[in-house]
């Protein structure tokens, strides 16, 4: 990902049988940034924004994730929103001494 607002970046799930293409529209160095979906193969995700913010705690940092703006909760959705949720346990996992398999690996 191109670290600035404005950079691009994509990124693709199922041995990349769907690609996402974001950009950033906003960044606070170290805080967090957010995405909206420029492009992708899923029309559910388009005009939804991929967010991600960090809080520094005294026990270390929390990461909070939000995929906003979906037109409506479809199956489809609810299924994201687990797989997210999935992913967000395996990159907690990674960051500590467990190392993590990957959901998806090509």
């Amino acid at each position: 990902m191109d670290e600035r607002v404005g950079g691009k970046s994509e990124f693709g799930f199922d041995r990349r049988g769907m690609v996402v293409r974001v950009v950033i529209d906003s960044l606070e160095p170290g805080k967090g940034f957010a995405c909206p979906v420029l492009a992708t193969i899923q029309n559910e995700w388009a005009d939804t924004t991929l967010e991600w913010k960090v809080e520094a705690t005294s026990k270390g940092s929390i990461l909070h994730f939000a995929h906003r703006g979906w037109r409506e909760i479809t199956p489809f959705a609810a299924g994201c929103n687990s797989d997210w949720g999935e992913l967000m346990f395996r990159l907690k996992e990674y960051g500590e001494p467990k190392r993590a398999n990957p959901r998806w690996s090509e």
